[in-house]
């Protein structure tokens, strides 16, 4: 009996944990689309000349990378210190990723930057060869790197804890290198890049100011009505 209390107790003081599920079922149509817009696709190519002017630099592999499981470890902070914020954080990916996965179907597209050969043989570059190997070239426009990147970033100006200035100042830097990592390891093009930034303005608007003042709302709502409840019952 006594279980079976904690254990409700627990799903109503976590019961944003629904919100994962989202994690699945992205992973499930991405894959499909990674198999159906695949490099033998007659895809729409992503290019502008700027692309021709940045050069290979396998060092930006390293925030490349670390992207993926900074997405997770700031996820995991705010299931437990900041719920709100989680779900705000959560839903900015929903919305996010969701809406670039339709684009995908709407528009296929892909990039053709990648180098034939590398300039340098190293680990950085054996990296980034992986990378190639089990990424494709197409679903680049949107830069969901870039997005995820800035929806990490807005997570830190929305939760008190993290809202530090050297916090915040260190968040920008890694937003900055691993969007600017997407078009140096030619990952993405630069029209990419430009418009995964351009989704993340409607995202934050969604999330950090709709959703924010929607929220906050409702919290006042309820003390008004627990207010109300006490002085009916005096």
């Amino acid at each position: 009996m006594k279980k079976k209390l904690k254990i409700k107790e627990l799903l109503k003081k976590y019961d944003h944990i629904w919100l994962l599920l989202y994690i699945p079922i992205y992973v499930l149509i991405f894959n499909f689309l990674e198999e159906l817009i695949s490099p033998e696709y007659n895809y729409w190519v992503s290019y502008t000349p700027i692309d021709d002017i940045i050069p290979f630099n396998e060092l930006f592999v390293i925030p490349y990378v670390i992207w993926f499981p900074y997405i997770f470890v700031m996820g995991g902070f705010l299931f437990f210190a900041d719920k709100d914020a989680f779900i705000r954080y959560l839903w900015g990916f929903i919305i996010g990723f969701t809406t670039s996965l339709i684009f995908f179907v709407i528009l296929p597209n892909g990039q053709d930057l990648r180098p034939e050969s590398f300039p340098r043989d190293n680990f950085l570059t054996d990296m980034v060869a992986s990378l190639y190997a089990n990424d494709t070239n197409t679903n680049v426009l949107p830069s969901m790197h870039v997005i995820g990147a800035w929806i990490i970033f807005f997570a830190y100006l929305d939760c008190p804890k993290l809202r530090k200035w050297w916090h915040i100042s260190i968040a920008f830097v890694l937003a900055v290198l691993t969007t600017l990592s997407t078009v140096f390891i030619k990952q993405h093009s630069f029209l990419d890049v430009v418009w995964g930034i351009i989704w993340c303005v409607p995202i934050y608007f969604i999330t950090q100011v709709w959703m924010k003042r929607s929220m906050a709302r409702r919290k006042e709502r309820k003390a008004r009505e627990a207010e109300q409840d006490v002085s009916a019952r005096v």
